[in-house]
């Protein structure tokens, strides 16, 4: 449909609505996908798992891999003998290739896909439902399937597999370090565990908060997508009205603002952010419905 065609036939199916004015605040609804982030953690606690399973499914080896030969000094510095440093890596190898071998049965790239359609769904309908309760028309059902999108998703769903891919490796990693460190340390092999398990907690932890961030910051950029294809600018910014709102967001709440000129959220350093944009944000923003550039696939009666 020619743009400055539909453009017309926006206004004239709103014009009643706004009469003289030419900002209308919306009456619709809008949420954080709380859904939406709890399928995320839950497919991160998946992913993860099996790499707890292969640690402890070794820890035996590991802890033979610590009576090993004896620590020597080497130009006075203490080494591992080099059977044991051998038996460490092999140890860990095996935990790789055995994690490596369980996920398999987890489309991490797949999961994600659903995960981010659902978030699509969610927007999709708020989005018709605001409409409708603001302006009183309906919009094309099927406007916001197939490319319109489709590259946002992509990059969203590409960059979301790197960032939790990276985290069972990294994760290995640390856990080898702690065993070749407490062994010259002479740390007792029940601290070293001990501490591999906290080296697996703050790991999940992290997907967790990888998880909250990304939902946060997925729905915004489905919402900014949606308001600018409208020719919506403006948006008022509303919190999720709990103990955990940031008291820079809380002071935001209910303030308008522009998409292109966003308010400061970190007084220190002069950060700005749109609704969802900033760390672990579960703000939204309501738009703020302009009739002169109102742009929108409305059903014709």
């Amino acid at each position: 449909m020619n743009l400055n065609r539909n453009h017309e036939l926006t206004q004239q199916a709103v014009k009643k609505k706004f009469g003289r004015k030419r900002y209308l605040r919306c009456r619709g609804k809008f949420s954080y996908p709380q859904a939406v982030e709890r399928e995320y953690i839950r497919t991160v606690n998946r992913y993860l798992r099996p790499l707890l399973d292969g640690v402890k499914e070794y820890l035996p080896e590991l802890g033979q891999a610590l009576y090993t030969g004896d620590i020597r000094l080497d130009d006075n510095r203490q080494v591992l003998p080099v059977e044991t440093v051998r038996l460490v890596e092999e140890t860990f190898r095996k935990i790789s290739r055995r994690y490596a071998t369980k996920v398999l049965a987890l489309d991490l790239q797949k999961e994600l896909q659903k995960h981010a359609g659902h978030a699509n769904k969610l927007t999709v309908s708020e989005w018709k439902k605001a409409i409708r309760a603001t302006l009183g028309i309906d919009i094309f059902s099927d406007y916001y399937d197939g490319a319109f999108y489709e590259g946002l998703l992509e990059r969203w769903i590409d960059e979301n597999v790197g960032l939790i891919q990276t985290i069972p490796q990294q994760t290995l990693g640390r856990m080898e370090q702690i065993v070749k460190a407490g062994f010259l340390s002479g740390i007792p092999t029940k601290e070293i565990t001990r501490q591999i398990y906290h080296t697996y907690n703050v790991s999940l932890s992290h997907a967790r908060l990888i998880a909250r961030d990304q939902t946060g910051k997925l729905n915004a950029q489905l919402t900014q997508k949606q308001h600018r294809d409208a020719g919506i600018t403006l948006y008022e910014w509303s919190d999720s009205g709990d103990s955990r709102v940031r008291s820079t967001h809380k002071a935001l709440n209910g303030r308008t603002f522009s998409y292109d000129d966003p308010p400061v959220v970190d007084p220190k350093t002069g950060r700005r952010c749109n609704p969802g944009e900033d760390y672990q944000c579960r703000c939204v923003g309501y738009p703020v419905f302009d009739y002169e550039t109102l742009n929108l696939p409305v059903m014709l009666k």
